[in-house]
This record gives structure tokens, C-alpha cells and sequence, in this order.
């Protein structure tokens, strides 16, 4: 049998790893350990500019805090366009980016809605449309968060005025 010596960056990954965990930043589940950083993004059904109405910045950003503090899950980022939201967080390795995004859009949805629901808004079945954008982080290393978020935007439909 052949032995493998492992290369430079095997060994740094192996050591990022081993300190991540050592130092409890890492999530453990019988005898699975993990910690998933996500870039999510999606938009307001149609494109529609909710951002730029008042307190609806706040009630999504309070719907990100409130799945975080259940879901256990670590806030990097949460930032607006002004018709995308993107968030960039850590994930234990049982929870999926799908889940992630229905929670929060959920939540976001009745935070909106329930609470004094802006004039805009208050017709509204849906105010999220049903897919979203997401990627691991510092897999695209050549775009930043905000041009992911653009990129993403730019594909989706927008309502014909």
C-alpha cells in the first residue's frame, strides 16, 4: 500500500477545521460536526420595490433575527437592494438553504402583514416569490455578495407597467 502525503492546503483546511471546532464555533450533533456558511438571496414577487417603503427594511431584518435565534443560526450580513434582500450566515449541517429562506420569508410575510401592513402591501397574497438564489460562501471569489445579489435579480421576472 501506497501512503498519501497530504499537500499544503489539505493540511491548512485539516488545521482551519480542527480550530473551528476546538474553539466551539462549530456545531455538533452526535458525531456530526459542521458549519455551513450560505449566501441566500431572493426577491418581493415581481420585482416590486418593498425596500423603499418605511419599516419593511425592519421588519425583514427582525424576521432574519427571530429564525436565527430558533433555527440556530449565525447573522453575518443582511443588506437590501431595492428589490432583493441577500444575507450572508451559518448554518448547523442539518438545516437546508430551503429551509432557511421559506423560514424567513415566512416570517417576514407575517411580520409585514400583521403589523400595521403598508398601504402597498396590504392587498397582497404573496409578497415573495417562490425561488431564491444560494451558494456557499467564498466558492465565487471574484464577485462580491452585492454582485451575486445583482446577478440574480437581473434573471428574475419584473411586472410590465
Amino acid at each position: 500500500m501506497t501512503k498519501t502525503i497530504p499537500d499544503k492546503q489539505s493540511a491548512a483546511r485539516a488545521k482551519a477545521f480542527r480550530e473551528v471546532f476546538r474553539d466551539g464555533q462549530g456545531t455538533r450533533i452526535g458525531i456530526t460536526c459542521g458549519k455551513l456558511r450560505y449566501f441566500i438571496a431572493f426577491c418581493p414577487r415581481y420585482r416590486r420595490c418593498i425596500f423603499e417603503i418605511d419599516g419593511v427594511k425592519d421588519m425583514v431584518r427582525e424576521s432574519v433575527k427571530l429564525c436565527a435565534q430558533s433555527m440556530n443560526l449565525d447573522i453575518i450580513s443582511v443588506n437590501f437592494l431595492p428589490d432583493c434582500v441577500y444575507m450572508t450566515l451559518d448554518a448547523p449541517p442539518e438545516i437546508s438553504a430551503g429551509e432557511i429562506q421559506a423560514t424567513i420569508k415566512m416570517t417576514a410575510t407575517q411580520l409585514i402583514l400583521r403589523e400595521n401592513p403598508p398601504e402597498e402591501l396590504a392587498q397582497a397574497k404573496t409578497i415573495w416569490t417562490r425561488n431564491y438564489f444560494v451558494s456557499s460562501e467564498n466558492i465565487d471569489d471574484k464577485f462580491t455578495p452585492k454582485e451575486r445579489a445583482l446577478g440574480y435579480t437581473e434573471r428574475q421576472p419584473k411586472r410590465a407597467l
